[in-house]
């Protein structure tokens, strides 16, 4: 968990360590980004600079066992944190430090926080015990209230470049066309792309993700609609999941259709943007991501998941070929990735 070991977020890394070295860290930090960013990776790593003394109490950070380190998170997607957790939070705060000078609390996903559990934390934010650091982390500022912005120092933390990602997965072992598909497909999102290397089902996911995709583009509406329905039934954090993996690909094949070069990844992936942007104009790529990013809105907005899912996909354009499923191939390697990237194609 050393700082050398956090992929990105270089200034971020930076300026904590000036602040602890110079002393002037604040006793309550927020760290703010969108989901698998590096949030919870950063305040560890934190932690760890507070309270590890040796070895050992690395272990213990990493195993998140440490008895001077408190961690409270949402049980469950849909979860609240409830305000009898942050008062249990806020006495065990106030003990005294069992092995380091400090009692360090990560408060995950606060905008998950109840608006009773965040009115109790203020208390915590304005009268912080004197070896008490809170660290918080959210996706969103607007999810939290004023006050409790008011009282830390924030620090956003944005989706890293593509090559950043890749080069921190080669650095712990991936093979070069195992970082490059991860980066590829991580939407800058670091945590998702360390996940997926160490479990093939997170891969396997957003490809499945991206191929019923390409098989839409190619189908009726008869077929569509049958995969809205299925789609529907599986839950709006599923859907989410779906939309934002097809927003990425929209993304890319809106960069090809206007003759950008496309930071490909894997050759697989590559030639998958390269062939939907033969066969759409950048009006309709750049019609599709919107549609796919409004549509992710209105989920989250509780609308009608099966008709919204419906509106969007009588709207994709079909597609009068087929187009490969994409799939990744260990034996791709790094002399068949065309140093990474592929000439754009499209109208």
């Amino acid at each position: 968990m050393s700082w050398e070991s956090v992929i990105g977020h270089t200034w971020a890394t930076q300026r904590l360590r000036h602040a602890l070295a110079r002393g002037t860290l604040g006793q309550s930090l927020l760290f703010i980004g969108p989901p698998q960013v590096g949030k919870t990776t950063l305040a560890l790593t934190l932690a760890e600079a507070l309270l590890a003394q040796d070895a050992r109490g690395q272990a213990l950070i990493a195993q998140r066992k440490h008895p001077d380190l408190l961690i409270v998170e949402p049980e469950g997607a849909n979860a609240t944190i409830s305000i009898e957790r942050v008062r249990e939070l806020q006495h065990a705060l106030q003990l005294t430090p069992m092995e380091s000078r400090h009692r360090v609390a990560i408060l995950a996903d606060a905008q998950a926080l109840s608006l009773g559990a965040m009115n109790a934390l203020l208390k915590t934010l304005e009268e912080p015990a004197s070896a008490a650091v809170l660290i918080l982390t959210a996706t969103s500022a607007d999810a939290l209230l004023p006050t409790i912005l008011s009282r830390c120092q924030v620090l956003p933390m944005r989706p890293l470049p593509r090559g950043q990602i890749e080069a921190g997965l080669q650095a712990r072992g991936a093979s070069p066309a195992q970082a490059a598909l991860l980066a590829a497909l991580a939407q800058g999102r670091v945590g998702w792309a360390l996940q997926a290397w160490r479990d093939a089902a997170t891969l396997q996911a957003r490809l499945q993700a991206i191929n019923d995709l390409l098989r839409l583009l190619s189908e009726g509406l008869t077929a569509r609609f049958a995969y809205a329905e299925q789609l529907a039934k599986a839950g709006d954090a599923h859907i989410r999941a779906v939309l934002q993996t097809w927003q990425l690909v929209w993304r890319d094949v809106t960069r090809a259709a206007i003759g950008c070069v496309v930071q490909a990844g894997a050759p697989s992936y590559g030639e998958t943007v390269r062939r939907v942007a033969e066969g759409v104009s950048p009006e309709t790529a750049a019609a599709c991501l919107q549609r796919m990013v409004q549509t992710e809105v209105f989920i989250t907005q509780n609308a009608n998941a099966r008709l919204a899912l419906d509106v969007l996909l009588i709207t994709l354009p079909r597609l009068s070929y087929g187009v490969e499923p994409l799939s990744f191939n260990a034996s791709e390697s790094e002399e068949h990735r065309s140093a990474t990237t592929v000439p754009a194609g499209g109208k």
